[in-house]
Formats: C-alpha cells, structure tokens, sequence
C-alpha cells in the first residue's frame, strides 16, 4: 500500500505536468537494491529505448516517457550510483550495450568512444535519500559497482503521456487527479 501510494503521490504530477500533462500512465515500476559485498551490481551504460519492444503500444517515445529514479539510500558512484552523460537524448539512440546483457560489469571506454562519447563526460549524481532524479529512454546512463561499505536502494518508476500509450500502462493522474491501482493491474 505505501508504494502504491508513492508511485501517485501528488509531488509526482506537480514535477511531471510541465513535461506530461495532467492525463500520466505508469509503465514500469522496479527497486534496484546493491546490497554491500554483491557479486555484479553494475550496470553498463545504456539508453533505456532498447527495452521497449513494442512500439505499437507507444507512440512519441522521445518525447512523451520519462523514467524517474528515488534515492532510498544515499546515492553516489562509490556505492554503484547513477550517472548519466549530460544531453546525450539528444543524440538519438547510439546502440550501447545493445551486443548482450547490462546487469554484468562496467562499460569500457573504448565502447563508450565508439558512441562518440568521451567517458570524461559521465556525470555522477550524488543524491540522499528522497532525492529524485528524472531522465528519457535517450538518455545515456548506467552506474558502476558497489564497492563501498553501505547498500544502495533505488525506486524507478516510468511514466507515459497517457494520451500516447493509450493500450499500455497503470493510470496514475487522470486530469491531475491520483488514481489507485485498479483490482487487476494491468
């Protein structure tokens, strides 16, 4: 019950209306735990357009999707943090890790320079915990390991004009009102 009322909590449409309206689906929900001592907490950097597999439930991807990332626990590259490189969306989608899975190990530079992307460019965020961090399915990103001596908890919730994936998602606003989770999800 509490994250279901979190994943609707009002401060989400207040941050999410300028960019998605009043009418905001929910398409993924997911908590990305790196426990302290964990073999392969890294992910490799990546733009999250390669998991939507069906494009005929979305429409306006680039424009209309945003993922967003809540700090449960303090949140930097020592313990396996997000980091991103900076106005990367913009380059349209570059194919990074697209040769196998992003769950095992860290990106090698030369993979990164291949994208046209220079690795001194990633920017690391440093967030504590309730700290949230929003970013598009362009948007380069993926973190390190944890090698530090605390675990590190993050929430990601992806959202969606409704009005662009009208056969996909859980409604979360509807006409900026929070809307529970019905009996079925979807």
């Amino acid at each position: 019950p509490k994250l279901e009322a979190l994943r609707r909590h009002p401060r989400y449409l207040e941050i999410m209306e300028p960019l998605l309206g009043r009418d905001i689906k929910q398409v993924t929900n997911q908590l990305h735990w790196k426990p302290v001592g964990a073999k392969f907490t890294g992910y490799r950097f990546h733009q999250d357009l390669r998991f939507r597999e069906r494009p005929e439930v979305y429409s306006n991807l680039d424009r209309t999707y945003l993922n967003t990332g809540l700090a449960i626990d303090p949140h930097g590259p020592e313990n396996g943090g997000l980091a991103v490189f900076d106005r990367s969306h913009s380059r349209g989608y570059l194919g990074l890790s697209d040769d196998g899975p992003i769950m095992k190990g860290e990106t090698q530079e030369a993979e990164l320079r291949r994208a046209g992307l220079d690795p001194a460019d990633r920017v690391d965020f440093r967030l504590e915990p309730g700290d949230l961090a929003i970013w598009t399915l362009l948007t380069v990103h993926g973190s390190l390991p944890n090698k530090s001596g605390r675990d590190r908890c993050f929430m990601i919730n992806s959202y969606v004009r409704a009005a662009d994936s009208p056969d996909r998602g859980e409604w979360v606003f509807r006409e900026g009102i929070s809307t529970p989770l019905g009996s079925e999800p979807e």
